[in-house]
C-alpha cells in the first residue's frame, strides 16, 4: 500500500498513518496486545515497518497515557486529528501511530520524525498546543518518551536510545 493510500485514511482511525511526504510506507504493526505498556522496541514490528527505509537516524516521540474514566473520547479524537493534520504539513514527519485504549485505559501514540528540531517545531503549533492543554483533564497519567532510532537496513535492525 502506498503512502498516499495510508494518508487518505481518516486521521481519527486508530493505527498507522503515513505522512504525505514521508519515506516510510510500510505500516507499523503492534506485535503484542500490551504494546501500550511494553518497551517501545518490543511492542512493534520495527523491521517490517522500516524494511524499505534507508539506513539512518530518526527521532521518535512516544506519548503514553492512561485515560480518565469518562474522558470525552470524541473531543480527544477531534483535537488529535487537528494536531496531526497540522504536524503532517510541518515537514519531517514520517508517520503517526494512534493506539486504542486497552481495558485498563492505557494508550500509546507515537510519531517518527527526521529530527528533534522538526518535532519541536510541530510541538509549538497552535493545534498541538490546544490538544496538549487537554492532557490534565483527560488523562490520569501521561508521559512523553523521546528516542533516537538508528535503522540499519542491511542488518534489518533498529536500535533505540532513550534521550
Amino acid at each position: 500500500m502506498s503512502a498516499t493510500a495510508f494518508a487518505a485514511r481518516p486521521i481519527s482511525t486508530p493505527g498507522f498513518h503515513a505522512a504525505p511526504h514521508g519515506r516510510i510506507e510500510r505500516p507499523l504493526v503492534p506485535l503484542r496486545p500490551d504494546y501500550a505498556t511494553a518497551p517501545i522496541e518490543d511492542g512493534f514490528d520495527w523491521a517490517g515497518c522500516l524494511a524499505d527505509t534507508p539506513t539512518g537516524s530518526y527521532y521518535l516521540v512516544v506519548f503514553r497515557s492512561v485515560r480518565r474514566a469518562g474522558a470525552d473520547a470524541e473531543m480527544l479524537t477531534e483535537f488529535d486529528d487537528l494536531a496531526h493534520a497540522e504536524a503532517r504539513l510541518s515537514g519531517g514527519l514520517h508517520f503517526y501511530f494512534k493506539g486504542e485504549p486497552d481495558p485498563a485505559r492505557a494508550c500509546l501514540s507515537l510519531c517518527l520524525w527526521d529530527s528533534p528540531e522538526q518535532a519541536r517545531a510541530a510541538l509549538g503549533l497552535p493545534r498541538h498546543q490546544a490538544a496538549a492543554r487537554l492532557a490534565r483533564e483527560m488523562y490520569e497519567t501521561f508521559r512523553l518518551e523521546r528516542h533516537q532510532v538508528t535503522w540499519d537496513l542491511p542488518m534489518r535492525r533498529a536500535e533505540f536510545r532513550m534521550l
